[in-house]
């Protein structure tokens, strides 16, 4: 069916069993049951003029899972897909499904603030963010090094890596 912005919309698939593509861990059963609950009591509380609970004005908690809906509608957990999406921007690459490569809905309760996404390229620009072929999530999940672990690749990695170093300093093709 259509979504709100006219285009394609694609049914999330049945979560029997299935694991998160992104952490491989099991999407829970309860999730939409979770977040309809937070929901409902989000509205008791606006209703009875109590407001937000404690913590001032922080936005509503993202649902704990989401799928895509201009693709596969395969689910992800939406705390996955943050993460995935936060260092997904901060390098300057199109927001798209992880698994299918599909251009991901902008209206999604599950994406990053813009101030998070704010913070995640400060810390990749203080990195020294590089990109080496594959989206390196390192800077996302504390005491993994950025850098990646060459020790146990063939010899010729160096070979090869010192090849191009040479290219670059004369300016011609490897």
């Amino acid at each position: 069916g259509p979504s709100a912005g006219g285009g394609l919309w694609v049914e999330a698939r049945p979560r029997d069993g299935e694991l998160c593509p992104i952490c491989f861990d099991a999407l829970a059963d309860d999730a939409p049951e979770a977040a309809i609950a937070e929901l409902v009591r989000a509205a008791a509380r606006a209703a009875s003029g109590a407001g937000p609970s404690a913590g001032g004005d922080s936005p509503p908690s993202p649902p704990p899972c989401t799928h895509c809906a201009h693709g596969c509608g395969r689910n992800f957990h939406a705390a996955c897909l943050r993460r995935w999406s936060i260092a997904r921007r901060a390098t300057g690459r199109r927001l798209e499904c992880p698994a299918c490569r599909a251009a991901w809905r902008r209206d999604d309760p599950a994406l990053p603030r813009d101030e998070e996404v704010a913070a995640a390229e400060q810390a990749s620009e203080a990195a020294g963010s590089r990109d080496e072929g594959y989206l390196n999530l390192a800077a996302l999940v504390p005491g993994t090094a950025a850098a990646r672990d060459t020790s146990t690749y063939s010899p010729w990695l160096e070979v090869h890596q010192r090849r191009r170093e040479r290219a670059e300093m004369l300016g011609s093709p490897p």
